[in-house]
């Protein structure tokens, strides 16, 4: 079994979660959404996720093959700093490197 984080359940995360659930042995082990509309939602597609209150809990979940980057770019771009410590295959949305000199800290 495949035990997929997701970070960001937006639209792009939904067409992700969706996506994982249509392959056989996979899991959605564990979600990390700020908003909590979004989370709802996400709550109806795998509703065996448990939900992360941080990234620094999504990346301390035990049972983690593979994590799904889907966040905004902003939000991604501030918590990376975190993503060293992951020990996990990253799948990265978007293009955040090519980005990161037009981002203010």
């Amino acid at each position: 079994m495949i035990n997929y984080g997701i970070i960001g359940c937006g639209m792009m995360g939904h067409e992700h979660l969706n996506n994982i659930k249509l392959l056989a042995g996979t899991n959605i082990s564990v979600i990390f959404e700020p908003d909590k509309d979004m989370a709802q939602s996400a709550l109806k597609v795998a509703p065996e996720a448990v939900f992360a209150d941080n990234l620094e809990g999504l990346l301390e979940f035990s049972d983690l093959d593979c994590l799904v980057i889907a966040s905004q770019i902003i939000v991604t771009f501030h918590n990376c700093e975190k993503l060293p410590k992951c020990e996990t295959f990253l799948f990265w949305l978007k293009s955040h490197f090519s980005q990161l000199l037009r981002i203010k800290r």
